[in-house]
């Protein structure tokens, strides 16, 4: 986010797996385990943008053990 621009407060799966670098599906499957918070309306599923951020800086970082 630039300084010009409000924080989001949710995001699409789309935009989700954008911002995670990770696959649609894998945020489909977290939202339903219940793992990254969000809302749905109809068919479309708005994600927490904070829960989101939480929820990916929960997981354990990747240490690259070649260094």
């Amino acid at each position: 986010m630039t300084p010009h621009q409000p924080t989001p407060i949710g995001v699409s799966v789309k935009d989700a797996a954008l911002l995670t670098s990770l696959g649609e599906k894998d945020i489909r499957d977290s939202v339903n385990r219940g793992e990254i918070p969000a809302v749905r309306r109809g068919t479309r599923i708005v994600i927490d943008y904070q829960g989101l951020v939480d929820w990916f800086r929960s997981h354990t970082p990747v240490v690259d053990k070649s260094a």
